[in-house]
């Protein structure tokens, strides 16, 4: 076995980048060894990359992947200038935080951190002129929270680039819960926008999470009652690399708790991503310990359980309708599909006519879709009859929607899906089908194509 490493400036271990059987594992500060393959799954190329010794022989297979994040961080960075921008000039206040912030303010380079979408946090009563400055500035919106069955979202918006490429979350509130307690949830979002710092970006200027915020609120806390005490494969790096910048210690971060009310949430977190001790995880909890540490800390922000069947109770009636209301229309489609033709005789028998909603009373888009999934499940075998009764569905309330499929080739195999694309943009859930599927059919065509 042959070791290389990097000394950790805070936990007095090594980095170890370990090569056993003939293939490299990758192992940071107690987290369990990562293979290359893992490494590429989790999105970590970039933080290995440039944590490896500059002769090690696996730094040019990385490499690649890092400086593709550099890009696509200097191109997200590059939209988002500008609207943070108008935001400021309109008197918008903007507090950034979690990947983004993380990878432009902590990390010592971009491409160490790899990231979904830009999260940004406004307050509410700026969240509806936040989305129509956006939209004057070219993003489409293509979720909002006046549009959706779900009644506790802490998001207003989900905003996107013209092209599609990039994604904007608008939050209203730092936690995330599945269902009511509104005045906990706003308590640690204030304390977090009184604590905020300053920060120039380009011509604007936005606010960025206190350093121990960030590590507590924005990773930790968001872990234990988001995510179900889960964790995620950078999770030790985000944190490392804060108290790393920063000089964070257990001591400040254990009395931030305190003053937040949640210094037991905190004491069951910590040994899951202690960046100071060198340990970390990955994953969920068994469910047993998860049930018991809800219990041990109810009285910091309540059950999540409950509140999660609270949310889908409260859901169930308009879910009912929701799927009665489809119910015909997926019976037709089935029909119509087990007579085997082919694709486009299947839309002339399945076209219904057009509704028309001047006054706008037309059935939102989240109430079609559910109601479709709920009856055809969200298998990926079954993407075909679902995108079907998705698009005539909503084809017949009046949008402007389109029936997509493609093929991609892995590991030698032809593989097909199909999705609904809803003003050229895919519906969500299949964000990526355009830039991983080869398209070999749409209807309706696109103009002047008449393919």
């Amino acid at each position: 076995m042959r070791e290389a490493g990097l000394p950790n400036p805070i936990c007095p271990r090594k980095q170890v980048f370990v090569q056993a059987a003939g293939e490299y594992t990758l192992t940071y500060v107690g987290v369990p060894p990562i293979s290359i393959k893992q490494a590429h799954s989790a999105r970590l190329e970039g933080y290995f990359y440039t944590r490896l010794p500059l002769h090690h022989p696996l730094r040019p297979e990385l490499k690649r992947a890092y400086l593709a994040q550099e890009l696509r961080h200097q191109q997200i960075k590059a939209w988002l200038l500008p609207l943070l921008g108008a935001w400021k000039n309109m008197g918008i206040e903007t507090l950034l935080f979690k990947g983004f912030a993380l990878a432009e303010f902590v990390y010592p380079r971009p491409g160490m951190r790899f990231y979904g979408d830009v999260d940004v946090l406004v307050r509410p009563a700026q969240a509806e002129a936040a989305a129509e400055i956006a939209q004057r500035l070219g993003w489409q919106e293509r979720w909002s929270r006046h549009d959706t069955v779900i009644h506790f979202s802490h998001e207003a918006s989900h905003l996107y680039t013209p092209d599609g490429l990039v994604r904007l979350d608008l939050h209203l509130e730092v936690l995330q819960r599945p269902g009511p307690g509104l005045d906990r949830r706003q308590r640690f979002t204030q304390a977090v926008w009184d604590s905020s710092e300053l920060q120039p970006m380009g011509d604007a200027v936005i606010r960025l999470m206190q350093p121990l915020d960030a590590l507590l609120v924005g990773l930790l806390l968001n872990r234990g009652w988001n995510d179900q005490w889960g964790a995620k494969p950078h999770d030790l790096a985000d944190a490392q690399a804060l108290v790393e910048k920063f000089g964070l210690t257990r001591t400040d971060l254990k009395r931030r708790a305190l003053e937040l009310g949640c210094p037991r949430t905190l004491e069951l977190l910590l040994p899951r991503c202690d960046p100071w001790e060198g340990r970390g995880t990955v994953g969920l909890p068994p469910v047993f310990q998860r049930l018991v540490w809800e219990l041990r800390t109810v009285g910091e922000l309540g059950s999540w359980t409950l509140e999660r069947w609270f949310g889908r109770l409260s859901r169930l009636p308009g879910l009912l309708s929701d799927v009665l209301h489809e119910l015909p229309g997926v019976v037709r489609m089935q029909r119509v599909l087990r007579d085997g033709q082919n694709l486009p005789e299947t839309f002339s028998r399945l076209e219904r006519p057009i509704k028309l909603y001047p006054d706008g009373s037309g059935r939102r888009l989240e109430e079609v879709v559910r109601g479709v999934r709920w009856l055809l499940g969200r298998r990926k075998n079954g993407c075909v009859p679902r995108a079907l009764a998705t698009y005539v569905a909503l084809r017949a309330e009046g949008r402007n929607v389109a029936f997509v499929s493609g093929v991609r080739r892995v590991q030698g195999k032809l593989e097909g899906h199909a999705w609904v694309e809803l003003d050229g943009l895919p519906l969500l859930g299949d964000e990526e089908s355009p830039s991983l599927y080869q398209e070999t059919f749409r209807h309706p065509p696109r103009p002047g194509t008449g393919a």
